[in-house]
């Protein structure tokens, strides 16, 4: 999935500009567009496979030496309570419920 991040996540990250390339990013509503076709990509590729619904790999945030694990937790600050990164593996789970057509 390296390929996805570093493609089209950064290639229009870095292409549009603007508040693209500060932490307001989240203020312009193209940023949501964008993450909901990086969100419907990732859906595509783990359904076009059996077994990829639960396939992770990459680097972990929190250090760059280590492997990213289905149990590594995300932080949402005041947002939500952190949560696993297999609770959000799939959209149509408990914690998303929505599914593409």
């Amino acid at each position: 999935m390296s390929a996805l991040e570093e493609g089209p996540h950064i290639g229009i990250s870095t292409g549009i500009r603007g508040d693209w390339v500060k932490f307001t990013v989240p203020y312009d509503p193209l940023w949501y567009l964008h993450h909901a076709q990086l969100d419907r990509l990732w859906w595509t590729w783990q359904h076009n496979a059996l077994g990829r619904a639960l396939e992770y790999d990459g680097r972990s945030n929190n250090n760059t030496s280590a492997r990213a694990k289905l149990s590594d937790t995300m932080d949402y600050g005041d947002f939500v309570s952190s949560m696993y990164v297999r609770q959000v593996m799939g959209t149509e789970s408990e914690t998303l419920c929505y599914r593409y057509v």
